[in-house]
């Protein structure tokens, strides 16, 4: 599982150890911060064979934008949002 998007989708600002940073952890795509209980913990419940592929390679600060050359598969034209 790999997360594109933009801030919301990397954790900015959400209850980080220093302010006004990344914490991919609290990611609610993929994070692993129980708190949150991302989609990827959630599928991880369903199926143990998926640990450890959890990818994220949102950016902060991202904008709509055609991201071809971030993706590991085609998927056509991606929207992030923050």
């Amino acid at each position: 599982m790999d997360a594109l998007g933009a801030s919301n989708t990397v954790g900015f600002n959400t209850d980080c150890p220093d302010a006004w940073m990344d914490c991919p952890d609290n990611s609610w795509a993929t994070g692993t911060n129980p708190a949150v209980d991302s989609v990827y913990q959630r599928l991880l419940a369903l199926d143990p064979q998926l640990a450890g592929n959890n990818a994220n390679d949102a950016e902060s600060g991202t904008a709509w934008r055609i991201s071809t050359g971030r993706r590991r598969r085609p998927y056509g034209a991606m929207r992030t949002w923050s």
